[in-house]
């Protein structure tokens, strides 16, 4: 290229010249994007990278990374207790884990103690069923023991009436 000869040096869009290269015949696909040498290059998809300029190949987020638009050059991390999520919908999405909750892309909160969440999303949990409670390391419901210690009171009332109620201790 020369100063003179400007105009034949500029790469077509989405693409660039190397160092060394000498004209258009040798651009090559920018990053964020991919196709031969020479072009047309198109733009990575979303959930898919390319870090460098080249005709390689787009590479897929990995791990709870994610990239929402087209010709991401990176992939971003989610939110803490936020997970990659899809379920059919273009982009990928981070949203909160099973067990939290909160609006897509975060933050996201711990369900309360006795709820629940299974799917990921921006859901809010649910409350566990009686006789359940929620375990603190999973997140989910637990049917609650037999009762170790099951006690009988009984009460005199008034008129010689008695009243019987049954206490039950879970562990």
């Amino acid at each position: 290229c020369s100063l003179r000869n400007l105009g034949s040096c500029a790469c077509p869009s989405n693409m660039v010249l190397p160092p060394g290269g000498s004209g258009v015949q040798d651009c090559i696909c920018a990053a964020g994007y991919t196709g031969p040498a020479g072009g047309p290059c198109s733009a990575c998809m979303p959930g898919t990278f390319k870090a460098r300029p080249g005709s390689a190949e787009c590479a897929a987020c990995s791990g709870n990374t994610y990239s929402a638009v087209a010709g991401a050059r990176a992939c971003e991390q989610c939110a803490e207790n936020a997970v990659v999520f899809t379920n059919g919908t273009e982009p990928p999405v981070c949203a909160c884990q099973p067990g939290w909750t909160g609006p897509t892309w975060g933050p996201c909160t711990a369900c309360e103690s006795g709820s629940y969440k299974t799917e990921p999303g921006s859901a809010g949990c649910s409350e566990c069923a009686l006789g359940s409670f929620t375990d603190d390391s999973t997140r989910a419901c637990i049917p609650c023991q037999e009762p170790k210690v099951k006690a009988v009171l009984v009460r005199q009332m008034q008129n010689e009436a008695f009243s019987v109620a049954t206490l039950e201790i879970y562990t």
